[in-house]
């Protein structure tokens, strides 16, 4: 790589020798060149940042509320049948909505089985997956 030498210029003025280095940025752990950074923003802003749920063909919970999930499961099989396959005490005493919603949030296990059920009985077209 040849070095060019210093030429003194005028204030303001642009060594057309020397041409300019493009910054990088770090971008969520990468690294991202301004010019690529620049030409991506104009399409970030009018993509939107939420995609509709048909964009997720092969994600059935995708845009469903955990809520949603827990409300069709009752209507489908009803509280007896959650509890026979879930053993969780909040399907087997007293069950309601808002205790199971509390405890799902907070247990991921449970919450993985019935999500896993949900999927199953959606890909098997026994409950409506669409909101």
């Amino acid at each position: 790589m040849a070095v060019i030498p210093a030429r003194p210029r005028a204030a303001g003025q642009i060594d057309e020798a020397v041409a300019p280095v493009p910054r990088l940025l770090v971008f969520r752990g990468a690294r991202v060149s301004q010019s690529r950074l620049d030409s991506s923003i104009d399409f970030c802003q009018f993509s939107g940042l939420m995609s509709s749920p048909s964009s997720h063909p092969n994600d059935p919970l995708h845009g469903i509320t955990l809520e949603t999930v827990l409300r069709r499961m009752v209507d489908k099989h009803g509280w007896e049948r959650l509890a026979d396959q879930i053993e969780i005490r909040c399907f087997m005493f007293d069950p309601t909505i808002k205790s199971s919603l509390t405890f799902l949030r907070k247990t991921p296990w449970a919450r993985k089985k019935l999500e896993d059920w949900y999927v199953y009985d959606v890909t098997r077209g026994w409950i409506d997956g669409r909101n």
